[in-house]
């Protein structure tokens, strides 16, 4: 699995290959510079004239190994270093050397006059190598003006980022000031917040994570991890063909509202579309009506809301429940979501409004085996934080959440944090605009809940969920558009999100 790594936690990495295993220093910055050259190689015609703009530190020394392999592969290689040489020193100035010996003659840009002079001459690539992860303050002059006169040119030229479009915090995704937007951002031995978080999303174009040869140890030690398919599709079960549908888990969603109706009906669908074998909506009164009908396989059974400890009754003979869907915030239904949480001993799933009713009452969570689903202002609320300090801080925020109080955490965004009470993070990373749509999150909340009820871990459930979920959105993406994907489109292509899951799996 590719591992996501803080700064201070990248620089831990290079020291550490460097100082215990041997591996000098010159060799991370040239197996990084040539990891470059080939993603360049790949999407470019030799003989286009590359400018590689570079600073004074390690990004500009990968610059300087990818200008040497761009020249001596037969393209038009030009190199800008903005400021003097004085300074650069170590890998970086090694590697300056070397280019200047073949005649690569760096252009020292003083100002943003001459590096838009320096522009006139015409480009057909251009290559960031100007900061790197090594910013942590907002980008200062002539540097601004650079990145603007850089991004004047996305439109006409190729631009690729070493290791993070300058002017990027890598820890949060924010923008510092000014930031270089990139087609293609080629990130070195382990991925950054900024490559899956916040505005490094749009800015980094296609990311590609590139090996430089940091020991595999170093790297599985990491605590931080991208999903792909085929981890999914190893925690993904087949069914056996002697089986029923009690052998599929009857789960149980307390939720909807006057007002709300349709949350409880996306959750029911997409506990249905998951694979749960019976599922059961306890709608109030006044809801009833609205949910009875609304999909024939779900079964609606009213239910007094006002008298917790009967519907306790109710939901202790299921699998697993869900709570919070279109719950609404109501006279009663804080003493409903309670009295569940201390009476039921199964898994259960806490969304939307019920996790609004748990503020200042969080230690009812303690030990009982919940998944809460915020998104970023739910968990602001939860953890008494703003939400641009969630949001900069996504996985920080959720995983001290769920070593707190011993839950699990899906903290949706554009790209969803699931964070384990024992500390392992894992993130899955499919920025999809048509998702950002109401409903979405009820659809999640009842896929998850399925799985816990047909046996599911939490864990399992969380991560299978959450990626099923991201799969199916994308196929609703290729099929209806940015514009008009509905919750309910994610729902239908559930199961051909679990078809091709299934699918690798077989081929394991």
């Amino acid at each position: 699995m590719k591992k996501i790594a803080y700064s201070f936690e990248m620089r831990n990495l290079d020291r550490t290959s460097i100082e215990s295993y041997g591996i000098p220093g010159a060799i991370l910055m040239e197996n990084a510079g040539r990891a470059v050259y080939e993603e360049i190689e790949e999407v470019s015609a030799k003989g286009e004239r590359v400018l590689i703009v570079c600073g004074r530190g390690n990004n500009g020394g990968d610059g300087y190994v990818t200008a040497r392999h761009l020249h001596n592969n037969g393209y038009g290689v030009s190199v800008a270093l903005i400021g003097s040489r004085d300074g650069i020193k170590g890998d970086a100035l090694l590697n300056l050397e070397i280019i200047e010996s073949m005649g690569i003659r760096p252009h020292c840009i003083a100002t943003a006059e001459d590096f838009a002079a320096l522009l006139e001459q015409g480009f057909h690539i251009i290559v960031d190598a100007i900061f790197g992860i090594g910013i942590d303050r907002r980008v200062g002059q002539p540097f601004a003006d650079i990145i603007e006169l850089i991004n004047s040119c996305t439109k006409k030229k190729l631009v690729v980022a070493l290791d993070l479009p300058s002017g990027l915090n890598t820890d949060t995704g924010e923008i510092m000031g000014s930031a270089v937007q990139a087609d293609i951002t080629v990130t070195f031995g382990a991925l950054k917040p900024a490559n899956i978080f916040n505005e490094g999303i749009n800015l980094c174009g296609k990311t590609v994570l590139a090996d430089i040869s940091i020991p595999r140890e170093l790297l599985e030690a990491q605590s931080k991890s991208l999903l792909n398919a085929f981890f999914s599709a190893r925690i993904l079960r087949r069914r056996k063909g002697n089986s029923h549908k009690g052998t599929y888990g009857k789960i149980g969603i307390v939720g909807g509202s006057q007002n709300m109706p349709g949350a409880a009906i996306l959750s029911s669908r997409s506990a249905m579309r998951m694979g749960s074998g019976i599922v059961n909506v306890y709608a109030d009164t006044e809801t009833f009506g609205a949910l009875s009908g609304s999909t024939p396989e779900v079964i609606v059974i009213k239910s007094d809301y006002s008298k917790p400890k009967d519907l306790l009754l109710e939901l202790s003979r299921l699998d697993a429940v869900l709570i919070g869907p279109g719950f609404s915030r109501e006279k009663g239904r804080k003493e409903l979501l309670f009295e569940t949480l201390r009476g039921y001993a199964g898994p259960i799933v806490i969304d939307a409004d019920g996790l609004n009713l748990l503020q200042g009452e969080l230690e009812a969570l303690r030990g009982k085996n919940a998944i809460v689903t915020p998104h970023i202002g739910e968990m602001a609320r939860l953890a008494g934080k703003s939400s641009e300090q969630v949001s900069h801080n996504c996985m920080e925020v959720a995983s001290e959440f769920a070593a707190e109080y011993g839950c699990t955490v899906v903290l949706k965004s554009a790209s969803t944090v699931v964070a384990l009470p024992g500390g392992e993070i894992y993130v899955c990373s499919n920025p999809n605009p048509g998702m950002a749509t109401a409903g979405s999150g009820d659809v999640l909340s009842g896929a998850i809940v399925s799985l816990l009820g047909q046996g599911y871990e939490p864990r399992e459930a969380a991560l299978l969920g959450v990626h099923i979920h991201s799969i199916a959105g994308g196929i609703a993406l290729h099929k209806k558009g940015e514009y008009g994907l509905v919750a309910g489109d994610i729902v239908e292509e559930m199961p051909e999100a679990v078809k091709g899951l299934l699918g690798l799996k077989d081929g394991f």
